[in-house]
């Protein structure tokens, strides 16, 4: 009996927990600092199954959940490779140099160590504003020097990349001027190489055709221009005031004239235009997609209403009707696969509710996708944005004064800006361009650039009669009603525009298909050049 007493007692003084003290315990002597983890039971401390304060996070020696690392008291914040007193494991920035880094940035040393833990070196390819570095590109480029500062005039290095020459330098055809090779009239410095200086002859250079890069292809070089390449012609005159058009629809060139829409193959030369569709009276838009020609034209109920046609040269034996609820067409675009045709709206309400519709060839579904707007013209639309012109409400015999420029993306309507004389827009990524005559109220004729988000504009100005638009990033080409000279000017920074070549007769229309620039003359030909 006895020896079973002493089993129970022996029992129940192994069987406490964390939080029921064993009866009867003596303690050792001397007793621990009373703490979870010190091997002696506290009933006033809140202990965890292992024995440790659940709050007590670090420095125990023991990695708990929420520590990445713990090593008691070899935890350090200043030996390498050590846990940290905070129980994280070594990492960049920490201010200690670990055995796996070149050096830490951390503790003030971010002049000559990068982010990465690697020594800070100029060419390194990493900019270290700690380290007074502006740039780093690994060496010298073109904006940026071998010493890891911007590239700036006046700074005493001479940045071959960036085309800078020392001060005062001559050159084979130029000289240094402003740290930039000014090259001879006619010359430019194409190669990069200095040493030869202005080594191109841009006069008469069929693969560096008036400037740098520009080949004519097919064409030689005169005087600085390509010479232009006969694709076409056809009996007849085209004129800016019939809104006559020319479109390139895969191997075809359409353009229409007089009431008539021709074809030719556009890689061809010196062709005679096929008329595929004449009598067509007054032919306001023409526009080709997919192998079908599609025009506004006089409806068959006669009047002044006019409707859109679709006319697929081959396959329809006349050309047919197509949208509904048509109220007064007044433009034709193409985007990707469909069709694009604005609409002025009725005149009883002062068209005020015209509107810009989306149709499908494949589908034959039609869409308002733009609604409410005021006499939309000469529509263009790039992707999902749209661009036109409110030509106002009373025109004159050279077109409208007080024109408005608008642009919409998304459905929503938004002005662009006021123009004088606008007889031609187009839109690409969000910037609307558009030639202004502006004679009409005493201004400049000029091309203008807007760009999305805000009214401030690039004015080339002083163009005589400037027609014919259209946009190949990164220039802007325009033509002239008045003379034969095609011109062209950069889009992001517009400049003094540059003769790209001259055409025998003024131009009508223009538009650019992969390297070359198309476009039809007065005397209706159609011609191309490399641009």
């Amino acid at each position: 009996m006895k020896a079973l007493a002493v089993v129970a007692f022996v029992g129940a003084l192994y069987s406490w927990s964390c939080t029921t003290p064993p009866p009867h315990r003596v303690p050792p002597d001397p007793i621990p600092a009373p703490t979870c983890g010190n091997g002696v039971l506290d009933p006033a401390l809140p202990c965890d199954a292992d024995g440790f304060d659940p709050g007590a996070v670090c420095d125990h020696g023991i990695a708990r959940p929420a520590e990445e690392c713990d090593d008691g008291p070899l935890n350090s914040d200043t030996w390498p490779d050590a846990c940290r007193t905070t129980c994280v494991l070594p990492w960049c920035g920490d201010g200690v140099w670990d055995s796996t880094e070149e050096c830490d940035p951390g503790r003030g040393k971010a002049h000559i160590c990068n982010p990465n833990c690697t020594i800070s070196r100029c060419g390194d390819g990493i900019v270290n504003a700690d380290a007074a570095e502006q740039c780093d590109t690994r060496g010298e480029s073109a904006d940026c020097d071998a010493d890891c500062t911007l590239v700036e005039c006046g700074d005493g290095i001479t940045n071959r990349h960036a085309g800078e020459c020392d001060a005062g330098s001559v050159f084979p055809n130029g000289v240094c001027e402003n740290c930039l090779v000014k090259c001879d009239a006619g010359f430019g410095e194409c190669d990069g190489d200095l040493a030869n200086g202005c080594e191109h002859n841009l006069l008469d250079d069929a693969a560096q055709c008036g400037r740098c890069g520009h080949s004519c292809l097919d064409a030689p070089c005169v005087a600085g221009a390509c010479v232009p390449v006969l694709v076409a012609s056809a009996a007849g005159t085209a004129d800016v005031l019939r809104f006559e058009s020319l479109s390139v629809d895969g191997d075809t060139l359409y353009w229409s004239s007089e009431g008539r829409i021709f074809r030719a193959t556009k890689g061809a030369t010196n062709q005679t235009g096929e008329a595929v569709l004449q009598g067509l009276g007054s032919l306001k838009a023409m526009v080709a997609l997919a192998g079908t020609v599609y025009f506004i034209g006089p409806s068959a109920a006669g009047g002044s209403q006019e409707a859109i046609f679709a006319y697929t040269p081959g396959v329809d034996v006349k050309p047919r009707a197509i949208g509904v609820g048509l109220e007064h067409p007044s433009d034709l675009d193409s985007s990707g696969q469909s069709l694009c045709w604005s609409e002025l709206g009725s005149e009883s309400k002062g068209y005020a509710d015209g509107h810009i519709v989306r149709y499908s060839p494949a589908t034959g579904e039609q869409a308002t996708v733009v609604s409410d707007i005021t006499r939309p013209f000469r529509l263009r639309a790039d992707g999902e944005t749209y661009c036109w012109v409110d030509p106002g409400p009373t025109p004159n015999p050279g077109g409208w004064q007080s024109s408005m420029l608008w642009r919409a993306a998304g459905g929503v309507a938004d002005f662009v800006n006021n123009g004088a004389d606008v007889w031609f827009v187009t839109c690409r990524e969000g910037n609307v361009f558009w030639l202004d005559q502006g004679t009409k109220v005493g201004l400049d004729d000029m091309v203008v650039i807007a760009p999305p988000g805000g009214f401030s504009q690039a004015r080339v100005a002083h163009q005589t009669a400037p027609a014919g638009l259209a946009v190949g990033d990164p220039y802007v080409y325009w033509g002239s009603s008045a003379h034969g000279e095609l011109r062209y000017t950069t889009i992001k920074k517009p400049g003094p525009p540059r003769v790209l070549t001259v055409s025998p007769a003024p131009i009508v229309w223009m538009t650019i298909d992969g390297p070359y620039l198309y476009w039809l003359d007065t005397g209706n030909h159609v011609f191309r050049a490399a641009r």
